[in-house]
Parts: structure tokens; C-alpha cells; sequence
């Protein structure tokens, strides 16, 4: 019994002290499947309909491969770091960060340049003077905002189902 709670005490202590210290930067993305941009112009576009919207609102672009799934959704202008963030790139002023164990080549690119910051105790956001954006590694996700589900398989997207918290401000 002593020896299961110093190993769970030692595995706490391992997880705080890794999750204070995330990466600095995160890899830039490129879109290299042209279907994806046009679903990703239809969520914008739900998406500026909805109260919460912001010109601040970010995006996680969720990689399942094991299931050929992919979860897009609106994360309000915070972002938690845990690791599984293979990218992120900006589409129509927004930032879109990509998590996942492992990149679609079919889907992105890594551009070769790393300009997202990480910051442990900031908000997320963009910084105007030097033109890029930020993640906040504290914050929390929050789930009431819109998640779109597809699979993806064979360079094709299935459109599955959408879970939304949306308000429409244009009614």
C-alpha cells in the first residue's frame, strides 16, 4: 500500500512539473487539402452568427487517424497545452491549432518556421506589435461553444454530426 501512493505521489509531481514547463513555440501549419478550407469557411461563418463569437475566437482541428475522425471546433481565445498540439496556422484572422498524435500530410505541412509562442500565464490572443499570436498553457478548455465531427478517409470528408451552443445574435 506504501508503495502505491509514493508511485501516485511521484506521478503527480511528474505531471505538475511537466506541465509547467510546455514547449515555447508550436510549428506552422500550411492547408494542403482544398475541401478543408471550404468547411472551414462555413464554421466561420456559423460561427460569426453566435454570441460568443469574437474576432479573437480560436479553433482546435482535433486528428483521429485511428478512426479516420476529425473534430473541428471553437475554443473561445483560450488554449490548454497538453502536448498534443502538432501545429497551428491563421485562416481568415482566426487561429486554428491542430492537436493530434500525428500530422495528416494529406491535410497539412509544416511550413518550417515556428512562430506560435506558448506562454504560461497569459491570455491567448494576437500581438499587434509583433504580428503573431499566443496560446495560453493555463487555461482551460472550454466545451460550450461548436464541435463539427467528420471522417476523413482517402483524401474525402464524410460529414458525421455537429454539437453547437450557438445563440444566434441575427434572429
Amino acid at each position: 500500500m506504501k508503495k502505491e501512493i509514493l508511485l501516485l505521489l511521484f506521478i503527480l509531481f511528474a505531471m505538475n512539473v511537466f506541465a509547467k514547463h510546455p514547449k515555447n513555440y508550436t510549428d506552422s501549419l500550411s492547408i494542403e487539402n482544398t475541401d478543408l478550407i471550404i468547411m472551414l469557411d462555413s464554421i466561420i461563418i456559423h460561427e460569426k452568427s453566435c454570441d460568443y463569437y469574437s474576432e479573437v475566437l480560436i479553433f482546435v482541428i482535433n486528428l483521429e487517424p485511428h478512426n479516420n475522425a476529425i473534430l473541428i471546433g471553437s475554443i473561445g481565445n483560450r488554449v490548454f497545452y497538453d502536448g498534443r498540439q502538432l501545429g497551428c496556422f491563421v485562416y481568415q484572422n482566426h487561429l486554428f491549432v491542430v492537436e493530434g498524435k500525428l500530422l495528416d500530410i494529406t491535410l497539412f505541412k509544416k511550413t518550417g518556421k515556428k512562430k506560435y509562442n506558448i506562454f504560461s500565464k497569459s491570455r491567448s490572443g494576437y500581438n499587434k506589435k509583433t504580428k503573431e499570436w499566443f496560446l495560453d498553457a493555463d487555461a482551460f478548455q472550454n466545451d460550450s461553444y461548436s464541435y463539427w465531427y467528420y471522417f476523413y478517409k482517402d483524401g474525402e470528408f464524410t460529414f458525421d454530426s455537429k454539437s453547437t451552443c450557438c445563440n444566434s445574435t441575427t434572429e
